[in-house]
């Protein structure tokens, strides 16, 4: 059995591939949405607020990461 070339794959494969993946992560960012939601609101005020300033860190360092990838290349 033969290996099959990468650019042998069809593009149209790519293209519905690509929007499957974007898809589900914009239902993983939803969940994850819902999810810190529903802490929110089961944990007291101080704790959200402490849970938000960790997202905020967090998104932080994404951000952070990001601009250092996109500055390495």
């Amino acid at each position: 059995m033969t290996k099959t070339p990468a650019r042998a794959y069809d593009l149209r494969q790519v293209e519905s591939l690509k929007r499957r993946v974007r898809g589900l992560m914009a239902r993983h960012a939803r969940d994850q949405a819902e999810e810190f939601a529903r802490l929110a609101r089961k944990a007291s005020l101080a704790r959200a607020s402490r849970l938000t300033d960790l997202v905020i860190a967090q998104s932080r360092r994404t951000q952070r990461a990001m601009a250092r990838l996109r500055a390495s290349r």
